[in-house]
């Protein structure tokens, strides 16, 4: 994974773990407003980063240029803006990003649903705006974390508790999502 990236993942990472160890419930519902907040950053940050390292070695300074200032102005990065960017540089990329997205989803479109939920929530938290699903869909991806296929224990609404801190929904999607990008855009 490219070094911006995993730098910025365990920024995260870090703080994430912090997050967890709060007593308070309503600390913890605070901080993951910042939360979410930073991890919509992330998913806009690592997309810039990919795209400009594959450009940065198939052109001309110039055409790099270009690239780079017109992948700044990127924002909003639900799943199908995403997918358009991809698609603007090739249509395979936005195929390939789709399929793995959905491969990796337990539910139909659960990770495209969440990412885009991180985004929405992150435009109603910038605006003052209540979010009150948020808890829930933590949870949901909580138990995507923690429950896989083999386990039997598949329920979204009882995630099983992982060891030393638990595993957030947003950094799950977050972090798959990231390396569905990696792939489609860093195997080329």
């Amino acid at each position: 994974m490219n070094r911006l990236i995993l730098a910025h993942r365990q920024k995260l990472d870090h703080l994430f773990a912090q997050v967890a160890t709060l007593s308070s419930i309503s600390d913890q519902g605070e901080w993951s407003k910042y939360l979410c907040v930073l991890v919509s950053g992330f998913v806009e940050e690592s997309l810039r980063v990919l795209l400009e390292e594959y450009c940065s070695t198939k052109g001309p300074t110039s055409l790099q240029r270009f690239i780079s200032r017109e992948l700044s102005e990127i924002t909003n990065c639900k799943t199908g803006k995403i997918a358009s960017v991809l698609n603007r540089f090739d249509p395979t990329w936005e195929t390939e990003f789709l399929q793995q997205i959905q491969a990796k989803s337990l539910l139909a479109d659960e990770i495209k649903n969440a990412l885009d939920s991180v985004v929405s929530n992150r435009h109603l938290i910038a605006h003052g705006k209540s979010v009150g699903r948020v808890r829930r869909n933590f949870r949901v991806l909580q138990a995507r974390q923690g429950g896989d296929r083999g386990t039997g224990n598949n329920n979204p609404m009882r995630p099983r508790r992982l060891p030393g801190r638990s595993r957030s929904f947003a950094r799950r999607i977050l972090f798959l999502t990231v390396r569905n990008m990696f792939r489609t855009v860093g195997a080329r």
